[in-house]
């Protein structure tokens, strides 16, 4: 069926509807079958390739909206939440007699500020000024370190960021984590490939740079400009590949404050803790130790000038969105169009939305629990989770390369795994958050020295292991190894993931398979490594390890070969971790609808067997069409494999996928039975 962007259509709705309640945005299927029957293209045989014959008709209809580098499930999931978030924040902004700090004040006077021109345009960089000063009067190599230092309250990308979490070697504490960032394109590929369109954005890039520096009237922008890519480009060099970055043991190494200086001498590490509030605290976590070292030369070696061009694009490119409209085009110009291939620029109404949905998550998603996730669903998803966590302890159970002792503590930590479902059970108290109407830039400001706040306040208190790092209005679902534990928000849980109305097989498909997906996580190459407390932990013996890594290996090499688009291919070893999560969701979650028929046929609808329509529900639960721009992001920065080979390279590894459709050697699914992978 035709898929339509939200909001586009919000500003007819917001025009419209003013005086009037609107109705509640139907989702895009929402039928008994489950299954959108018209993007089945009828000339691709299911036996050659699923995800073609599931999805075809729909590619060949539907196109990509200016607006955007991609279109699917997710986006059309994202833009069903959208069209009811834009219409409780409307209601929200015209109301009168708001309570002041309540969440409806609050998000009515921010969705206010950040969607009336009146009050951005014609600014200029006043909003920044300061911020733009402290830079300005930097003389040397101390004063520029403080300055980066009083940059990490303002979300300010500097060359690291850092994070409050649960402690990967006792997951009861919080530790302070620092980690590599500072960068102005997504990853290091963008400032090291060789490739030709990589070259091309590095071109673009620089004219991105010369064009903000000239706008904020600094003299001299191609040369700053110059300084500013320079310096990036040799922090990419030192950053770590994110493969690496996968690897819980290399990213976990602990220091005591007085002891960072052994790790280099180079930073003045006590300006950055202070600034955190955080000298007295007895252990700091350095994730990708290499790149501190690295930062810490780069520092030394670069002139004092180089790092203030540097931290001006910095701060430009942080606030650019909310400043007049020159800087936001410039901006989008860039990161929507250049590198993700967009069209067309969002307008200010969707960038607002985007930006309270991704700031405002507690405040958001309660109200947006309280009006869209009825109890029901809660429970139906309990019902699931049971289920599908059920057929994954029959396979752990009859797994025959495992050893019994590691086994056993496999089932420990399984019984262990900690589900939360559609929202959290303690929210974030927003009333002391300072929001007025007229000034968007401030406001925007006091939410990110709010989270500030709200970080550096876990230090010394005990991690709690049902915390959740979302606001449940998010179209996503996760599993945190370090808490061993599942968290599926009340935006993701809609049709087709989660119907109410389908029948078993689509359901089990959809949300199941993601439930599937998220048990495996806590058992692939990362997951693995954690026990059932979230403690990094060695609990497997070594023939195990060796046995899983002979099976994951396979999977590797057979994603490496794909090629989504031309110079390009999976990263086998980048993807793994969600790769087995595929396989792993795909298998418990056939294993669980199976079990759930109780010994009963499955019934024949439009035409298609149970086994059938749960093989199209996951190849329509997964598609998507992305401009080619968004699939190169998306190869060197994103753990998931492209949609389509979440299908094609997942489902003929699945036995009951053969007999579902009669497929025999010949057939474009067919696989060697020594060359599929079942790990668990």
């Amino acid at each position: 069926m035709k898929y339509f962007s939200a909001l586009i259509v919000v500003g007819f709705i917001l025009t419209s509807c003013a005086h009037q309640k609107p109705q509640d945005p139907v989702p895009f299927i929402n039928n008994a079958t489950g299954l959108d029957l018209s993007g089945i293209d009828i000339n691709t045989r299911p036996q050659d390739d699923i995800y073609q014959f599931a999805n075809g008709a729909w590619k060949e209809k539907t196109s990509i909206p200016d607006h955007q580098s991609s279109i699917g499930v997710l986006t059309s999931l994202r833009d069903v939440r959208d069209i009811r978030v834009v219409l409780f924040l409307d209601e929200f902004s015209r109301q009168t007699n708001k309570t002041k700090g309540s969440d409806e004040q609050i998000l009515g006077d921010l969705f206010y500020s950040l969607t009336r021109d009146s009050l951005i345009e014609g600014r200029g960089i006043q909003p920044i000024h300061s911020l733009l000063q402290e830079i300005d009067d930097v003389k040397n190599k101390a004063q520029l370190e403080h300055a980066i230092a009083n940059l990490i309250t303002s979300n300010v990308r500097i060359p690291f960021a850092f994070d409050v979490r649960p402690d990967f070697n006792d997951s009861s504490q919080h530790i302070l984590s620092f980690f590599q960032s500072g960068l102005g394109m997504p990853t290091r590929e963008y400032y090291l490939s060789s490739d030709q369109e990589f070259a091309r954005i590095r071109v673009e890039y620089k004219i991105y740079l010369e064009k903000i520096l000239s706008a904020a009237n600094f003299a001299d922008a191609i040369e700053r400009a110059q300084n500013a890519y320079k310096i990036e480009r040799l922090l990419a060099a030192g950053q770590w590949p994110n493969v690496d970055r996968r690897d819980p043991v290399k990213i976990t190494n602990t220091y005591r404050p007085e002891n960072l200086k052994h790790l280099t001498d180079k930073l003045n590490w006590a300006i950055y803790l202070q600034a955190l509030g955080a000298e007295k605290e007895t252990n700091i976590n350095i994730s990708e130790t290499g790149f501190f070292v690295a930062l810490g030369n780069i520092l030394e070696e670069q002139s004092v000038e180089a790092w203030k061009d540097y931290l001006r694009v910095r701060v430009l490119a942080a606030y650019a969105r909310y400043l007049e409209d020159e800087f936001r085009t410039i901006y989008n110009d860039f990161y929507e169009g250049v590198v993700r291939g967009a069209k067309k620029n969002p307008t200010r109404l969707q960038r607002a939305v985007f930006i309270i949905n991704t700031i405002m998550g507690d405040a958001v998603g309660k109200i947006y629990v309280e009006r869209f996730f009825p109890p029901s669903s809660k429970k139906k998803m309990e019902t699931l989770v049971a289920n599908v966590k059920a057929a994954f302890k029959d396979r752990l159970q009859n797994n025959t390369w495992l050893s019994n002792p590691t086994k056993d503590l496999a089932i420990v930590k399984l019984d262990s795994l900690l589900t939360e479902i559609g929202y959290p059970t303690e929210w974030i108290d927003y009333s002391k958050l300072k929001i007025d109407k007229a000034s968007p830039l401030q406001n925007v400001k006091n939410i990110y020295s709010f989270y500030f706040g709200q970080k550096l306040k876990k230090l010394g208190t005990l991690a709690k292991r049902n915390a959740w790092n979302f606001g449940p209005h998010i179209v996503n679902a996760q599993f945190l190894p370090y808490q061993n534990a599942m968290f599926y928000p009340a935006g993701f849980l809609e049709p087709p993931y989660f119907n109410a109305l389908a029948d078993d097989a689509v359901n089990y498909a959809g949300i199941g398979v993601i439930i599937g997906h998220e048990i495996g996580h806590a058992f692939d190459d990362q997951g693995r490594q954690f026990g059932p407390e979230g403690t990094l932990e060695d609990w497997w013996r070594d023939e195990d390890i060796k046995n899983f890594k002979k099976q994951t290996k396979a999977l590797v090499d057979l994603f490496n070969q794909y090629s989504p688009i031309e110079g390009m291919t999976i990263n086998g070893n980048l993807t793994l971790g969600e790769n087995i999560g595929d396989l792993v969701g795909v298998q418990v979650a056939y294993d669980a609808y199976i079990k759930s028929l109780n010994g009963k046929p499955a019934p024949v609808i439009d035409g298609f067997t149970g086994p059938q329509r749960f093989f199209i529900g996951y190849a329509q639960s997964v598609r998507s069409k992305s401009r080619a721009e968004a699939i190169r992001q998306w190869l060197v920065s994103d753990p998931h494999s492209p949609d389509e080979f979440r299908v094609i390279g997942i489902v003929p590894h699945i036995p009951a996928f053969y007999g579902a459709f009669n497929i025999k050697e010949g057939d474009g699914m067919y696989l060697p039975p020594e060359d599929r992978v079942s790990i668990w």
